[in-house]
Order: C-alpha cells, then structure tokens, then sequence
C-alpha cells in the first residue's frame, strides 16, 4: 500500500526563501570579486599586468557562467515551489479531480 502524496506548502516557502537569500548573498560576493578584479587590473602594471589580464579575462568567464546558474538554481526552486508553482498546481490539479 502507497503512502499519500503530501507537500508542506508553508515548508516549502520558508526553504524557498532561504535559498533566495543566499543566493542573493552569493550574487554579493561574486560583485564583490569583480570589483576587487578591476581594482587590481588598474593597480597592475608592466609585466604583471598582462599575466594578470589573462587570468581575469578566465575568472570572468567563470563567475559570469557561476552567476547564470545561479540564476537558473533560483528559478528552478521558486517555480515549483511557491504559490501558483508547479507544485500547487499539481496539488490543484489532483485535488480537483476528486469532486
């Protein structure tokens, strides 16, 4: 015998939001790290300067990408779990079909 589906909707938002807020904290530090990136580019000179430019033009590319999955991993979970997610609609759905 299967064990009924159950959801915690109320769970559900408060982990919700405690992803958003880090996700908000990780997008801080990535700003961060570009600004100390540019700082140092500035600083940088001579023979160093160009070592260095290659090594940022690299992190870049790899915080923008960080970022965009970032991004992706906080859409995901606020898709299927908030209000009017695809959670709720499931739960909507199958609720409905017992009338």
């Amino acid at each position: 015998m299967s064990s009924p589906i159950q959801f915690n909707f109320t769970q559900a938002r408060g982990t919700t939001d405690r992803v958003s807020v880090i996700v908000d904290g990780m997008r801080t530090n990535i700003e961060e790290i570009k600004q100390l990136k540019e700082t140092l580019l500035t600083e940088f000179k001579g023979a160093a300067a160009g070592g260095y430019t290659e090594v940022t033009n690299i992190l870049q590319a790899k915080l923008d990408a960080y970022e965009r999955s970032l991004g992706k991993l906080n859409g995901e979970v606020i898709r299927t779990s908030v209000d009017g997610g695809d959670m709720d609609v499931t739960d909507k759905s199958v609720g409905a079909s017992f009338h």
